[in-house]
């Protein structure tokens, strides 16, 4: 579809990256890593080009959305809070089976971990004494290791929002909370909030739970009717018995999980994000539409659709 894609990895990724390309070069020779400074790289790249895909936080995005052409497609792809909530009638092996999987998928940093757990009180002692049975086989070490279950942080900032959560709510920790800044990793880390209301909202990259303890699911609907819970609005997963145990407030209807992960939800070949203008959005002309992405579509959406019919039969 693109003659030429331009490619610029995180610094952190950068070695990463040359030995991906020395393997797979023969089959991506239209494919350029370039090891460049965001500003240069915008400057010289971004700014000329046709797409654009931001893989980011939804402020770095802003930054460079004006330098780029003004029919420009910018494709975003930031973050979202994917609660999990698990009901008094869920069933709890499976539950937490996918909440673990989910929370510690790469250490703890992918944009699809759930970083908001909600707990029915009536349950919420048997859950995570299940859950912290399963965290304790869980081995914390460097990454070359074939022991290693939860390796090393790929940014510093992952150590330093652990640090800061463990010097703010140290009185909610349950287990863990180990950090070793000078090789970046950090042990699974369990904090256990009384009250969803008093549960922090924020993108978290590290193998951190943070789980909030709920009697009624008016409490649930309230959390996640925040300012900051709409912008980072993704999915919502919920295990239960009883399909019809609660309704969700309409803004967060699209994209709700029932018994399901989103880990086996998504799919290359389906949209995926958010309705939330931190979690995914498309530009172009100056006009931004959140909602769940598939970037194959979208540019063929901007693009191919628009070519006289004889042009569209030439790229097949």
């Amino acid at each position: 579809m693109a003659k030429r894609v331009l490619y610029r990895p995180p610094v952190a990724l950068w070695d990463i990256f040359d030995k991906l390309q020395a393997v797979f070069s023969d089959n991506f020779d239209n494919v350029v890593i370039c090891k460049l400074s965001r500003k240069e790289f915008l400057n010289v790249y971004a700014s000329v080009a046709d797409v654009v895909i931001f893989t980011g936080e939804y402020e770095n995005v802003m930054r460079i959305k004006d330098d780029l052409k003004i029919d420009a497609l910018l494709i975003f792809n930031g973050g979202a809070l994917n609660p999990i909530i698990v009901t008094a009638s869920a069933k709890l092996d499976k539950a937490i089976f996918d909440i673990v999987r989910e929370r510690l998928f790469n250490s703890g940093q992918d944009c699809m971990a759930p970083c908001a757990i909600l707990i029915d009180r009536k349950i919420s002692n048997t859950f995570i004494k299940k859950l912290l049975v399963e965290l304790q086989k869980e081995t914390v070490g460097l990454s070359y290791s074939a022991k290693t279950t939860i390796g090393q942080m790929l940014n510093a900032s992952s150590v330093a929002l652990a640090a800061k959560l463990l010097e703010g709510y140290y009185d909610k920790l349950i287990f863990g909370g180990i950090i070793d800044p000078d090789v970046r990793l950090i042990s699974p880390t369990v904090f256990v909030f009384d009250h969803v209301s008093d549960l922090p909202q924020e993108l978290m990259f590290a193998p951190i739970f943070l789980i909030g303890v709920y009697n009624s699911l008016l409490e649930v609907d309230d959390y996640l009717s925040t300012p900051i819970a709409k912008k980072l609005k993704g999915y919502i997963s919920i295990y239960t018995e009883n399909k019809n145990e609660w309704e969700p407030k309409e803004i967060f209807f699209n994209n709700v999980l029932i018994n399901e992960s989103l880990f086996t939800y998504e799919s290359a070949n389906r949209e995926f994000g958010g309705y939330g203008l931190h979690c995914s959005f498309i530009s172009r002309f100056n006009k931004i539409s959140t909602r769940p992405i598939l970037i194959s579509k979208e540019i063929a959406k901007a693009f191919f659709n628009s070519l006289s019919k004889e042009k569209r039969n030439g790229c097949l």
